[in-house]
């Protein structure tokens, strides 16, 4: 969703293949590429422009930006396609996502994060016999996603951001990273526990069910997702309830003065309780 509450997503049918929507006043309706054997939309800027994958009737998957009705192939950087498709753009146009990885064998299926800017993709900084994947950029050009090594499953995952063509990872055991705001702070699930992380520039990661106030009751599994004003979209329990929460930043006052504790304390709000 952008600022313009412009929302686009997949519509499924049992009559037919899922197909690239956006949704207008509650009514879903179908992109330039809804006529693909498949499609999907992942993002949109406040400029309107759409990215997302879409497959023909060979079953290749293939990135794209819409705009205007305009269809536009993003192309590949060698490799055969695979689950190719794009996952964020900012409002500069800068768009991230995965295409099949020209550095590892095909029978691998390893994909490569890119960046595609001003016509051209570039892959993302990834180790050697590693894959990468990218999911959201920022408006300064700041891009999250996780790294993870070929065959060994979910535990060499690692959440990461690419910054200035430099990778860095933000949590040191198997995750991910899934959203990324203007002030460079993000959010992501890590796998052998709940709570996920939240990364902030100068201060790391940290798990967010620290920050929460266990009087609350509330457990977060994992957080999805981050705006400018801290606020992060995930999903928690409490007794036996679970489903997605809002969680909003706790400014407390620290010697008469307001102290901004965006990264510090967040508190949960849920319309819905058990």
């Amino acid at each position: 969703m952008n600022d313009k509450n412009q929302v686009v997503g997949v519509s499924y049918s049992l009559e037919r293949p899922p197909r690239a929507v956006m949704f207008v006043q509650g009514q879903a309706r179908s992109l330039s590429v809804a006529n693909r054997l498949y499609s999907q939309a992942n993002d949109i800027n406040n400029l309107g422009q759409i990215v997302g994958g879409f497959s023909d009737t060979i079953g290749q998957s293939m990135p794209y930006m819409s705009w205007h009705g305009t269809l536009r192939v993003l192309g590949t950087l060698g490799a055969p396609r695979r689950n190719d498709a794009g996952f964020g753009i900012n409002d500069r146009g800068q768009i991230v996502g995965d295409v099949g990885n020209p550095n590892t064998p095909p029978e691998t299926g390893a994909s490569i994060a890119f960046l595609h800017e001003h016509g051209v993709m570039r892959a993302l900084a990834t180790p050697a016999g590693y894959g990468s994947h990218a999911v959201r950029i920022n408006n300064s050009g700041q891009i999250v996603g996780w790294t993870e090594k070929i065959g060994g499953g979910i535990d060499g995952r690692r959440a990461v951001m690419w910054k200035n063509g430099a990778r860095i990872t933000l949590v040191d055991e198997p995750s991910d990273a899934r959203g990324i705001n203007n002030l460079g702070q993000a959010v992501g699930g890590v796998y052998m526990r709940e709570g996920g992380f939240l990364y902030t520039p100068g201060r790391g990661s940290r798990n967010l069910n620290e920050l929460i106030d266990p009087a609350s009751g509330y457990r977060l599994i994992y957080p999805q997702d981050i705006n400018d004003s801290g606020q992060v979209v995930g999903y928690a329990c409490k007794a036996e309830l679970c489903g997605p929460v809002l969680l909003d930043p706790v400014h407390k006052t620290r010697n008469g003065h307001a102290t901004d504790t965006t990264s510090d304390d967040v508190g949960i709000r849920d319309d819905r309780e058990p």
